[in-house]
């Protein structure tokens, strides 16, 4: 077997490391790096701006930080306790990542500081798509922090996006979400269009908390200055507070089970359609605590 071989691009820093043969690397600027070879890449210092092109990449940011290219002189503060942050919502410039490729993996690092969007999918070369996002902190960009809504198949893990002027994180379908925060962004924490949430908070965003029609599991929407939790085919174990909307919204269908709905300035649990409900709790809600809907009490069928 080869020995393990490492690269470093240009002035980055960026090494790149794998086994098998070694072959040439491209080479980076501190202007903007483009990953155009598949490979593990370890940076080696912060940078201002970075692509990925190439399918079959694994990004470690190794603590370092990634702003928009060039850095602005940009923050987002917040008022605590106040919904959403100073940021202006709209986006311009470029995103701090853009990635067009496939499979590809980017952890463990900061993504903070821009006029455009923090993290942006572009629509991959492929179907599969494969995105995986893992224990990174991405904040004050005065678009969305983590823009994957062109992205099909989508891994969030660990992942924190706050204080941004757009959504903390916007995305379509395929999305799984795990020990996920949004707090203190200025339109909804987080949008899907569907996927799977599970151990989510999303705490004094200027719109509404959660917007999703997936699975929603162990999820916390509080103090939001819209809805604390809307859609979901299925909600369970969740919990809504504070919330100037209500604090749970099933849309035209769904299952709530096992959550709790408090001093919302809604109703507590807002249900339409032939949404059903089993296990809640409510207190101090300004609407209905329970508006609507069908105690649950056989097959989940009947309630679609």
């Amino acid at each position: 077997m080869k020995a393990r071989t490492s690269f470093l691009l240009g002035m980055l820093g960026l090494l790149s490391y794998g086994a098998a043969h070694a072959q040439s690397q491209p080479t980076c600027t501190f202007s903007g790096c483009t990953i155009t070879m598949s490979g593990s890449y370890l940076l080696a210092n912060g940078i201002s701006g970075l692509n990925i092109t190439a399918n079959d990449v694994v990004l470690d940011l190794n603590g370092f930080t990634v702003t928009q290219n060039p850095q602005p002189a940009i923050s987002c503060p917040i008022v605590v306790g106040t919904a959403g942050n100073s940021c202006t919502s709209g986006s311009s410039g470029n995103p701090a990542i853009t990635i067009s490729g496939s499979n590809v993996t980017i952890k463990n690092g900061t993504i903070t500081t821009g006029f455009g969007t923090g993290i942006r999918a572009l629509p991959p070369a492929n179907t599969s798509g494969n995105l995986v996002l893992r224990d990174l902190m991405v904040a004050n960009f005065r678009g969305a922090g983590i823009d994957v809504s062109n992205e099909p198949v989508v891994r969030l893990i660990n992942v924190q996006s706050n204080q941004n002027g757009g959504y903390g994180i916007l995305g379509n379908t395929g999305v799984m979400l795990s020990n996920v925060t949004a707090n203190y962004n200025n339109l909804t924490g987080i949008q899907l269009n569907s996927g799977v949430l599970e151990d989510v908070t999303t705490n004094f965003n200027k719109g509404g908390g959660i917007l999703s029609a997936g699975t929603i599991v162990k999820a916390h929407a509080e103090n939001n200055g819209g809805f604390g939790i809307y859609g979901g085919a299925v909600i369970r174990d969740s919990y809504a507070s504070g919330n100037v909307g209500d604090g749970f919204n099933s849309g035209t269908f769904g299952v709530i089970t096992n959550s709790i709905a408090n001093f919302n300035g809604g109703h507590g649990f807002n249900f339409s359609g032939g949404a059903c409900y089993w296990g809640l709790s409510t207190t101090g809600n300004t609407g209905t605590a329970i508006a609507g809907g069908t105690p649950l009490t056989g097959s989940t069928a009947s309630c679609q």
